[in-house]
């Protein structure tokens, strides 16, 4: 049975191959999709499709890229707000992209299945691309690229066919797909250096007698592919105008006429930068830095998929003429190292840059072909009594870095789920106009004020609107200069109006990531000691009664947050502050039995305080006392600090509820 199984898979190469690469990327993405689930700028599309309709998505995408919008408003008429179909979907094209790399890589190198097997290997695990799991955003740039990769096959088979129809047809298409990833992503357009590569890779593999002979027969079949990156640069040039600033042309124009020793500086040095992180640190900085912060089952799991997938990797290497080249090692490492160089060069020229550090920046992708063939060339150049620790240490380092990398993702979108679930057990409802503020823990932090403003409205404001009802912030350094001047701000996310009622804040803090979401409030001026002083500076103006604690109790979409989480510690600490707001003291005591007999207890011990000042009120001092002494008392400067708060004048302190936690907190 197992020889048959065996002498079948040797007759079928490429399904052997494309199934063995199936199982590396199981094994390295696919095996975290089901709890993985929407990230960054997948927000502000999930709005727009859900409240202004899918035909919006073209529009929100007209400022800089148009043709993408119309994709990407198609792929959400199909997918909408599926998490699984996105990760789904983006696996698919990841997976479509390594095959077309290895159908290229077959017909330029058909005599060394070994070394093709391991550069597309490569390309799929590099730890370099670690976005992803940001599926929903990143499928754009997964789309772009396997255009570019298919056109480029299709160019190495007019290239190569004999046949006029065959060159006819796959040139067409070829500048068909050269076109629609430029229109997708423009600063992919140095993918065109790969091109010729693998032409002159083809050109070599041809039987035509002479070198003039092979030059003209490619000429031919290439010339078109200049003619349509022609007309794209002019169109880019010369006739659409971005309005995004990230991608304006005469922005960008600007940045060097102005400053051009600086830039000019910047071009050179941050290209060799770029250069070096790609091929080298992005093998080492984020994979030591997931190592290093991994949890001890997570990481054995990592290295024990690693290690499995580079010995079975070796095991097929070697039963396939192992790392053999029929052109030298050296000319395919250099011309991976082309290949990288010129991917990225564009993206230095337009202001942009990789950066291994970044898990959420894609620059990393589009070079992955050039890298494949730099870690192909090495690993052939080197001795082969030494292959086997080459190609396990490549797996055992990038499977590891890819799956701990999933790991991440999964516990930032854990963190999410929790903060928005907390925030509906703490607020039934928020006002209108409500400035959503909410500051997450270091490592998980809200970039943009769209990945607040996204899933608040989605949750309180279901429905068709032009613009979102609630607004949201992140803290920057003009926020508190808006918020002391009460300020109205009218701006936009891509063609999104927002209006900012900078009077109307609503303060959230997440100390860590095993706390609680801390809704803080001008009036009851108790806070985590942990509380950044970014945030402490606008305590002061944040207004809990932009909750509406009498409205019907909104939940979010289970459909997208996963169904409610289990009533621990958070729950009831959210109910108390929100019983605590309403001054119902009969209810915090009520929970507060109820925490006792289920033995819940916080993280941070601040978050007693509703219980205590509820207790207080409802007539148990002594209970309430002991309570104090034994959680929060024992924290150091707390007393001082919450004190010379209180003591500020910003602060109009609502004595009714609080006079008697102050007394016993300053007293």
């Amino acid at each position: 049975m197992i020889s048959m199984i065996k002498n079948f898979f040797r007759q079928h190469e490429y399904l052997s191959v494309f199934l063995l690469f199936f199982i590396i990327e199981l094994f390295t993405i696919g095996i975290n999709i089901p709890r993985l689930g929407f990230y960054h700028d997948d927000w502000y599309l999930l709005w727009s499709g859900a409240a202004r309709g899918s035909t919006s998505i073209i529009s929100l995408f007209s400022t800089d890229r148009p043709f993408m919008g119309i994709i990407y408003s198609y792929t959400y008429r199909l997918i909408g707000d599926n998490i699984i179909l996105w990760h789904v979907y983006a696996l698919f094209l990841r997976l479509l992209g390594g095959f077309t790399f290895y159908a290229i890589l077959r017909r330029i190198f058909p005599d060394q299945p070994g070394l093709n097997f391991l550069m597309v290997s490569v390309f799929y695990v590099y730890p370099g691309f670690l976005s992803q799991p940001d599926a929903n955003t990143k499928q754009n740039h997964l789309l772009g690229y396997e255009f570019a990769i298919l056109s480029i096959y299709l160019s190495v088979v007019a290239v190569q066919t004999k046949e006029k129809w065959k060159k006819i047809i796959s040139t067409f298409f070829a500048a068909v797909f050269a076109l629609g990833y430029l229109f997708i992503y423009e600063y992919m357009i140095g993918l065109e250096i790969t091109r010729i590569i693998f032409i002159g890779f083809a050109l070599f593999k041809d039987n035509v007698d002479t070198i003039y002979s092979r030059v003209i027969s490619a000429l031919k079949t290439w010339i078109l592919i200049p003619l349509v990156t022609i007309f794209f640069l002019y169109w880019r040039f010369f006739i659409f105008d971005s309005s995004r600033s990230a991608t304006n042309i005469g922005k960008l124009e600007d940045s060097y006429l102005n400053n051009i020793q600086a830039m000019g500086y910047r071009l050179i040095f941050q290209t060799l930068r770029d250069f070096f992180d790609i091929t080298f640190f992005a093998w080492f900085v984020e994979p030591y830095s997931l190592i290093k912060n991994a949890d001890n089952t997570d990481l054995f799991i990592g290295l024990l998929f690693g290690f499995s997938l580079g010995l079975i990797s070796f095991l097929w290497v070697k039963h396939h003429n192992k790392l053999t080249s029929e052109i030298a090692p050296q000319i395919i490492l250099v011309a991976g190292l082309i290949i990288i160089l010129s991917a990225i060069f564009p993206v230095i020229l337009a202001n942009r840059e990789f950066d291994p550090n970044d898990a959420y920046k894609s620059y990393g992708l589009h070079p992955t072909m050039g890298v494949a063939l730099v870690v192909g060339g090495f690993a052939a150049m080197v001795n082969k009594n030494y292959h086997q620790i080459v190609i396990i240490s490549i797996f055992v380092i990038s499977v590891t870095t890819q799956y701990l990398n999933g790991v991440a993702w999964v516990e930032a979108w854990e963190l999410q789920k929790s903060v928005w679930w907390q925030l509906t057990w703490r607020a039934p409802d928020l006002l209108d106009e409500t400035l959503l503020v909410i500051r997450m823990p270091d490592g998980y932090r809200f970039r943009e004020n769209y990945e607040i403003f996204g899933p608040v409205n989605l949750i309180y404001r279901p429905g068709q609107y032009d613009s979102p009802p609630i607004s949201a912030e992140i803290p920057h350094h003009d926020l508190l200069t808006y918020v002391s001047n009460s300020e109205i701000r009218q701006t936009q996310v891509r063609d999104i109006p927002l209006t900012m009622n900078y009077s109307r804040l609503l303060l959230g803090v997440v100390p860590n990531k095993d706390a609680c979401l801390n809704m803080l409030n001008s009036s009851d001026p108790f806070y985590p000691e942990s509380t950044p002083s970014d945030i402490l500076e606008l305590m002061p103006y944040t207004n809990s009664d932009n909750i509406n604690t009498h409205s019907t109790q909104k939940f979010p979409p289970t459909k997208i947050f996963g169904e409610e989480p289990n009533h621990g510690w958070c729950y009831y600490f959210q109910k108390a502050s929100l019983a605590y707001q309403d001054g119902n003291w009969a209810a915090i005591a009520d929970y507060y039995q109820q925490v006792k007999n289920q033995e819940l207890s916080p993280i941070i011990q601040e978050e007693w305080l509703p219980f205590i000042g509820g207790l207080l009120n409802y007539g148990d001092a002594d209970e309430a006392t002991k309570l104090y002494k034994q959680t929060v008392a024992k924290i150091k400067r707390f007393e001082v600090t919450t004190c010379q708060s209180i003591n500020d004048p910003k602060f109009i302190i609502d004595l009714e509820k609080n006079e008697k936690l102050i007394n016993l907190i300053c007293n």
